[in-house]
């Protein structure tokens, strides 16, 4: 029997073609070849088996067919007999892919074999393509919308929550009614208060290095502090109050 066909008794002199599964390379033979994996032959009579296209795959021996990729998988290259899961940053959201895709930047893929990219929820961001998990907006810094590519700064006159913040509350606005250098030397600040908030005074020279200096109890008024500065080593001297925690 030439290639393509077999002959399975001995002495006949008719031959069949090799069936759909199987292929027949050289002359001679008494049965087709069972198709390898990664291979398919469509067709009766074939002389070689055709490779898995890339985007699918044969998972088996003797096919006649080869199957796409699913969804979350993918194929890059001819004649695979298995898809390979799409790595974590990655996903693949459509079936019978060459590629896995990264995901973009706002978005985060944490597992393999994902099918779409989860979206960085507020407090977080994701700063470029391909990330495998979101990064909590540091300290100083909020993102107040889901999907973030970057975090914003916290403005003047507002806190946060810390790291992860995904808004801001203002700070207690706090007024100096007087500040009074008194004859002898000594310092006299007077402030506004709220009912239930405690109150820091800090003093320093150079508005890096800070001395507390005592807390207050607001009490809904104005509040009056003298104090005696210590003798100044740079010609400067300031006092500085705000909202504080007693600790």
């Amino acid at each position: 029997a030439p290639a393509g066909r077999y002959t399975d008794t001995p002495g006949l002199s008719t031959s069949y073609p090799v069936p759909a599964g199987t292929y027949g390379p050289i002359a001679g033979l008494s049965s087709g070849i069972p198709t390898p994996t990664g291979h398919f032959t469509d067709a009766s009579g074939r002389i070689a088996p055709s490779p898995a296209p890339a985007g699918k795959f044969a998972p088996s021996a003797g096919l006649t067919t080869c199957l796409d990729a699913p969804r979350g998988k993918y194929v890059p290259v001819a004649g695979m007999p298995s898809a390979i899961d799409a790595s974590p940053g990655y996903f693949v959201a459509d079936p019978g892919q060459t590629q896995q895709m990264p995901s973009p930047a706002g978005r985060y893929v944490p597992v393999s074999n994902a099918t779409s990219a989860v979206e960085a929820p507020a407090g977080t961001y994701a700063p470029i393509a391909g990330m495998r998990a979101a990064i909590p907006a540091p300290e100083g810094t909020y993102a107040p919308d889901a999907g973030a590519t970057r975090v914003l700064k916290v403005p003047a006159g507002s806190t946060s929550s810390g790291e992860g913040a995904s808004e801001v509350q203002p700070l207690p606005q706090l007024t100096i009614t007087a500040y009074t250098l008194e004859p002898n030397g000594d310092n006299t600040i007077s402030f506004e208060t709220a009912t239930d908030q405690n109150y820091a005074i800090f003093y320093t020279e150079n508005l890096v290095d800070y001395t507390g200096l005592e807390f207050v109890a607001g009490t809904g008024g104005v509040v009056t502090r003298t104090f005696t500065p210590p003798v100044s080593t740079t010609g400067r001297r300031f006092y500085v109050v705000g909202p504080a925690e007693v600790p």
